[in-house]
């Protein structure tokens, strides 16, 4: 960063579960998530049974926003995602097509609250 400018390209926040079984169960406000790639509301809750314990993830908020001279801010989104014995769940914040330079003095809304839970 120089002079409070940065390239970006895209900005995303991710829960790695590591070891993932497939025989674990997702549940998205309350019904089975039957896919290994899906998209899913940023609103939505999410439950996890990974057998010792059970998992739970609701964003709260979720904001990247710049203005006219900086584009590209986007609706978060919400992906799940497992492949290869893992699982992840990205929240994308900000995408552009190309790398492009942006200024932190024009960002007009950043971040990101959300709620954790863990219960066995």
């Amino acid at each position: 960063m120089k002079d409070g400018t940065f390239q970006l390209q895209q900005m995303f926040a991710q829960f790695l579960f590591a070891n993932w079984n497939p025989k674990w169960t997702v549940l998205v406000d309350g019904k089975p998530l039957q896919i290994t790639v899906a998209d899913i509301p940023v609103s939505s809750r999410l439950a996890m049974d990974v057998g010792s314990c059970r998992i739970g993830i609701e964003i709260r908020s979720a904001a990247f926003e710049g203005n006219a001279s900086n584009p590209g801010g986007i609706l978060p989104t919400l992906r799940w995602m497992q492949a290869a014995g893992k699982a992840t769940l990205d929240l994308a914040l900000y995408k552009v097509a190309v790398e492009v330079p942006f200024h932190c003095k024009h960002v007009r809304e950043a971040g990101v609250a959300f709620t954790c839970i863990f219960d066995d």
